[in-house]
């Protein structure tokens, strides 16, 4: 597994918060700056979401973390990796400014622990993530995206469906300067 996701993993597990504790309506630690809604299966999934510029393969990009709470605990997470303006990118298993090009991971978890993976199989091109809009001064970033993601790795999780399909997603957050 390419090293930049293995940091990428760690990092999302390390620092999600419950963004969704109470009955009353969603509670956003500092972490979280927006939200990420989508279709995941046909059913309409509300994910907490931040982002953050990560280095890939030596070029400053952009991370894109939505997390998923069961209570206070994640248990699903879905994130890309971009190159940083706007446009469309095709989802593939790497990052490429050249040739426009985003990766995207789900995640099964079951609190820190990584149940099961979906991704692009290598050489493979499947779906998109669109930046709408890219506010580089205050780090505002909407945009759009779908994509079909099949199962990687499978480390425990009851009955993985070989593949989950992503629908009519947006989402709308703020990147986080270190």
């Amino acid at each position: 597994m390419n090293n930049s996701y293995l940091t990428l993993a760690g990092f999302i597990l390390i620092f999600s918060f419950s963004c969704n504790d109470t009955i009353e309506g969603p509670i956003k630690p500092p972490i979280y700056a927006g939200e990420m809604r989508f279709k995941l299966d046909k059913e309409i999934s509300n994910y907490c979401i931040y982002g953050k510029y990560v280095f890939y393969n030596g070029k400053k990009t952009i991370g894109l973390i939505g997390d998923h709470f069961n209570g206070s605990l994640m248990n699903r997470n879905l994130n890309f990796v971009l190159p940083d303006s706007t446009g469309t990118f095709q989802i593939k298993n790497e990052v490429d400014y050249d040739n426009k090009l985003a990766s995207a991971t789900y995640y099964y978890v079951d609190s820190d622990v990584i149940l099961a993976s979906y991704n692009i199989p290598e050489n493979k091109i499947n779906g998109f993530i669109r930046i709408d809009s890219f506010n580089s001064t205050s780090g505002k970033i909407i945009g759009g995206f779908q994509c079909v993601l099949y199962l990687k790795n499978n480390y425990g999780l009851s009955n993985p469906k070989d593949s989950i399909i992503i629908e009519e997603g947006t989402f709308e957050t703020i990147i986080k300067r270190d």
